[in-house]
């Protein structure tokens, strides 16, 4: 089992990521043909956000428990702890235990270790364990939900960081930039960050002037033309020049109008 080494994002471009809702980073993502949006893990306290690269570990249950803990087995399961001292500052753990609801492996002691070294937040397709804790270091956790019993012995390492791992319906590789507010989490490629930047930049702008307008006038734009509150508008993400994105699908359109061109 090798340990890759996450790919290095530019602090300035997860920081200009940060800023995005979520629901633009997604929309840009389906329109390009991506699978990038799950909602299986919610964050413990709603107000928490994460945004960083993304540090892998997938775990699988084992049968003979007595394995887990004899290093030259290849039962043998990996510390949280470990993960932990192979991510930077800035990295988002993520986890995948399978969906498991009945044990877990992640609680305030792996919490408070990330947090001193800097880990953005965590990411498991699983469970999670002393939310008071968590609560407590504010370590922002996303997950299925919380759970009492601990899990070590009944698991063994199958991926350290050297591939991607699944989290509900989507897969998350090491280096790939992993955002997650209130509705869930939402993953860009590493190698399409760098792409989707400017083309979310102007949606951005774009859906902020809707915004204002809405607030001064009541109306949504619809493209070039503001309609009513309330009828059906055309999100922000369609007002894009579909050449920032490669293989760029158009959107939804209004009943009974043609698409241009």
């Amino acid at each position: 089992m090798s340990t890759a080494t996450t790919p290095v994002i530019p602090k300035d471009v997860i920081d200009a990521y940060r800023k995005f809702p979520l629901w633009i980073v997604w929309s840009f993502g389906q329109r390009a043909g991506l699978n990038c949006a799950t909602g299986v893990a919610l964050p413990i306290k709603r107000e928490w956000r994460i945004c960083g690269p993304a540090v892998t570990m997938r775990v699988i249950p084992i049968q003979d428990t007595h394995k887990y803990n004899d290093n030259t087995s290849a039962d043998f399961e990996h510390s949280l702890h470990t993960l932990v001292r192979l991510a930077d500052r800035g990295d988002v753990m993520v986890l995948d235990m399978g969906g498991d609801t009945e044990y877990t492996l992640f609680g305030g002691t792996v919490a408070k270790d990330a947090k001193y070294f800097g880990c953005d937040g965590a990411v498991i397709d699983g469970m999670h364990r002393d939310t008071a804790e968590l609560l407590e270091c504010d370590f922002p956790m996303f997950s299925r939900g919380g759970a009492n019993p601990d899990g070590h012995g009944r698991y063994r390492t199958a991926n350290l960081n050297d591939e991607a791992v699944r989290i509900g319906s989507i897969s998350i590789a090491p280096g790939d930039l992993v955002l997650g507010d209130m509705d869930g989490v939402v993953v860009v490629p590493r190698d399409r960050i760098l792409e989707f930047l400017p083309a979310l930049q102007q949606a951005q702008e774009r859906n902020d002037q809707s915004y204002e307008h809405w607030k001064k006038t009541g109306e949504f734009f619809y493209r070039d033309r503001p309609r009513p509150a309330g009828d059906h508008w055309q999100q922000s993400i369609d007002i894009i020049d579909p050449k920032l994105i490669k293989n760029l699908v158009p959107g939804q359109w209004r009943r009974g109008e043609k698409p241009p061109g």
